[in-house]
Formats: C-alpha cells, sequence, structure tokens
C-alpha cells in the first residue's frame, strides 16, 4: 500500500525566492511517499519529489531524516518536469515518529508518521 504523498505548505516556501540559486525562482514544492505498511517503522521504498524545479535543474540533493537513524542523502534525478529520489533502505534503521525530507538549498520539508501511514 502506498500512502499519500505530503505536500509541503506553500508559506515555507518564500525564503528560497531569489535565494539559494541567486535569481528569483519558483520554490521548491514536493512531498515523500513510502511504500511501508501503515504501523510498521520500516519505511519500504522512499520517494522524494520536488514537482516544480526550474528547468536548469537536472539533479539537487535530498536529505531524509529520522530521529533514530539519522540523516542520509540521496540523488534526486529529473524525470520529466519533476526531480525524483527513491531509496529502498536494507534493514530497518528507523523508528517511529517522522520520516522527513529536504531538497538542498530550502529549510522547508515534507514528513510521514512511519506508524499512522
Amino acid at each position: 500500500m502506498r500512502s499519500p504523498a505530503f505536500s509541503i505548505p506553500d508559506a515555507e516556501f518564500r525564503e528560497c525566492v531569489g535565494g539559494p540559486w541567486g535569481r528569483p525562482q519558483r520554490c521548491p514544492r514536493g512531498g515523500i511517499e513510502t511504500t511501508g505498511e501503515s504501523g510498521n517503522v520500516h519505511p519500504g521504498t522512499i520517494t522524494a519529489t520536488w514537482t516544480n524545479p526550474p528547468a536548469s535543474r537536472s539533479e539537487a540533493t535530498v536529505y531524509v531524516t529520522n530521529w533514530a537513524a539519522g540523516t542520509h542523502t540521496m540523488t534526486a534525478t529529473r524525470q520529466g518536469d519533476e526531480l525524483r529520489a527513491s531509496w529502498s533502505p536494507q534493514g530497518n534503521p528507523f523508528a517511529g515518529g517522522d520520516l522527513c525530507v529536504r531538497f538542498k538549498g530550502s529549510s522547508a520539508k515534507a514528513c510521514v508518521d512511519l506508524i499512522n501511514r
């Protein structure tokens, strides 16, 4: 079962207009999806999506965080109009609570609760 993507609220994007890339742009909007089952802390495959990257961006670093597992990185690559990254962790370093993704250059993040998906 796939959990729904959780969009980052529009208000969290104002800081990047004219920000990290040095020119006005549409700011990161995206989310996180997991394929794991609700009630189980294993996330299954984690997918991070940036739905409106500048046309010039072909990749971006994504930080995946959970309080027990720390921070892991993925590289998102262009797939049509989006930048997407997926990771299927081996074993289960995660614990209950939020699993979050954040694209480098933005303070906005998208999270999913690993137990109540």
